[in-house]
């Protein structure tokens, strides 16, 4: 009776692989923008994927306490497109780490720049800072 209550695992299965799927159009939609590195349309990003981790985490505990959890072959094929799909998401995820990478060193060389200036501008006495900090390295 309990097993018409708790859904199958080849149904959340099938919910996971929708998550992943979500998740990668999502991002690929994303990339696909004129300004993707804008800071809203990274946050909606970041913000979307979490929505769907968040749900991909309550699935695989249910999967995890589910009676047969380790499945007949449609369900050994939907784990294997998952895993398929989460790589992509890797290839594509490392894309965009690339792409941010001289975004972010443009906003520490600004950051940099806007130090030096206080330093130059008095308020190294005023602070007693002794020596710059740099932020690249950090």
């Amino acid at each position: 009776m309990t097993n018409h209550l708790q859904p199958s695992v080849h149904h959340l299965l099938q919910q996971e692989l929708g998550c992943f799927n979500e998740i990668f159009s999502e991002t690929e939609e994303y990339l696909g923008k004129f300004d993707p590195f804008s800071l809203n349309t990274f946050a909606a990003l970041i913000y979307t994927r979490q929505e769907f981790i968040d749900l991909i985490k309550d699935l695989d505990k249910q999967i995890k306490q589910s009676v047969n959890p380790d499945g007949n072959d449609q369900e050994e094929f939907l784990r294997k497109e998952i895993s398929n799909v989460a790589r992509l998401l890797i290839v594509v995820d490392a894309k965009i780490l690339d792409l941010l990478q001289p975004i972010k060193a443009k906003y520490l060389n600004n950051l940099t720049d806007v130090l030096d200036k206080r330093v130059h501008n008095g308020l190294k006495k005023r602070y007693r800072v002794n020596h710059r900090v740099d932020i690249l390295q950090e």
